[in-house]
């Protein structure tokens, strides 16, 4: 049996990354980064091109790219719940950490070693998964568009 001081530096890994998924929300900030960066790629390729095709894949990259702007806009209010979950998560975290500090020599049950464990980095992997599948879930159009313009 471990004793509840022995969790203290996983439950200072829970509030950092708590505290850190409230504010950079990385997995939507990553796709959304990706994409932005594949359009700008290829409009920019593309301009300066006099011809019909190269207008057309102009006005499709454009086009993605206003659309994965409003997008992002819909998506970042989502994102709201998502960021008081993980504050949240980050209190909970500080909180039995101070107990862990109080009280290190208890010895805790597994059932306990287990709640530890979920609320320090459990909870936010299950946070993050959740992100990931929204940000996948609502730019799924957007990628598939561009998976096709970027075709030749």
């Amino acid at each position: 049996m471990a004793t509840l001081g022995e969790f203290s530096s996983l439950l200072q890994l829970g509030f950092g990354i708590g505290a850190g998924l409230s504010v950079f929300r990385i997995p939507v900030d990553m796709r959304v980064h990706n994409m932005r960066k594949q359009i700008d790629g290829a409009l920019s390729a593309s301009q300066g091109v006099a011809t019909t095709a190269a207008r057309e894949k102009v006005f499709t990259y454009s086009s993605l790219k206003l659309r994965l702007h409003n997008e992002t806009e819909k998506l970042e209010k989502l994102l709201w719940p998502f960021l008081w979950f993980t504050a949240a998560g980050a209190v909970v975290n500080w909180i039995l950490l101070v107990w862990a500090s109080l009280d290190a020599g208890r010895t805790l049950s597994q059932s306990e070693e287990w709640f530890f464990i979920f609320a320090s980095v459990g909870y936010y992997v299950l946070i993050g998964l959740a992100l990931e599948g929204l940000a996948r879930f609502t730019l799924s159009g957007i990628q598939s568009d561009l998976r096709s313009a970027l075709q030749p």
